[in-house]
């Protein structure tokens, strides 16, 4: 069972309260986790905009895309709260969560952070960010692969 309480601001934003807000959120990141693209879509407003280490995409159908060629590549995703999981005020949130799963034949588990943002219902935007390099690192295969991204973590410690 769920409640919802809207409001509209001064401004004429309308806003939903923290427990839908939440659940709209999950529903999305559950679908992520059963690569359903359809599923994804229907939690989306039509001008959404993702903005993600791979790009950013805008509007149902470039996320419709985005999200087809990451479950190509990425098979049995589970996101998983950590430290300050998810932080929800009005139509805005903030996740931070783990994402583990199969990339190519490699497992993999990278932290996320993501700040959202609603609008009637349905998500607007999305903001995340995650460590490419350390992902690249548990999934690179073969010893070329494997030496660039030490040889790029190597100097992205030193600084040079």
């Amino acid at each position: 069972m769920s409640f919802s309480v809207s409001a509209t601001d001064s401004w004429g934003v309308h806003y939903m309260a923290d427990v839908q807000t939440e659940t709209v959120i999950w529903d999305f990141l559950r679908a992520l986790e059963a690569a359903d693209v359809d599923r994804a879509a229907t939690s989306l407003a039509g001008d959404a905009v993702w903005v993600t280490p791979d790009g950013t995409f805008r509007g149902k159908e470039q996320l419709r895309a985005y999200l087809g060629r990451l479950f190509r590549r990425a098979k049995h995703m589970r996101m998983v709260e950590c430290g300050n999981g998810m932080m929800v005020q009005a139509n805005r949130a903030f996740v931070e969560h783990v994402v583990a799963g199969t990339i190519g034949s490699a497992r993999a588990e990278y932290l996320t952070l993501s700040a959202w943002e609603l609008k009637d219902g349905k998500i607007k935007g999305i903001r995340t960010v995650y460590d490419r390099l350390s992902l690249a690192k548990q999934v690179a295969k073969g010893w070329l692969a494997k030496w660039l991204v030490d040889l790029l973590i190597g100097r992205t410690e030193r600084g040079s």
